[in-house]
């Protein structure tokens, strides 16, 4: 299977409530692009990612470092992302690479050093 698909189909399948597998998708979050970045040199990062789909994180305690990593970086976060939107009402929804991202930090699986590492290195930070 094609390395970015099985990333797309982890991140935006099963994690990301935004995703619709019938819409062809133009562009996608910054998440995932960072996440199909960081995995080209650290392959093993996709059991890690099989391990954190399947775990729902209890709150989003990393925003400021994930804002700072990714969403300032997004191509939605202009004027698609209901996340960060204040005029979104209710339970805020984040996207799949932030999903995954938060499920990994919170299971311990990766550490802040760990992100801000390979943001350098994905040229993100």
């Amino acid at each position: 299977m094609n390395h970015a698909k099985n990333l797309r189909d982890i991140i935006c399948g099963r994690l990301c409530r935004f995703y619709r597998p019938d819409k062809p998708e133009q562009e996608f979050c910054r998440g995932l692009t960072f996440l199909i970045q960081w995995s080209t040199n650290y392959p093993y990062l996709i059991n890690l990612l099989e391990k954190a789909s399947q775990s729902e994180p209890s709150g989003y305690p990393y925003t400021r470092l994930l804002d700072q990593i990714l969403c300032r970086h997004c191509p939605f976060f202009a004027d698609d992302c209901d996340f960060v939107d204040a005029r979104v009402a209710g339970p805020k929804v984040s996207c799949g690479g932030y999903h995954a991202l938060v499920s990994l930090l919170h299971l311990n699986l990766i550490t802040e050093e760990n992100l801000l590492t390979a943001a350098a290195l994905c040229q993100l930070h």
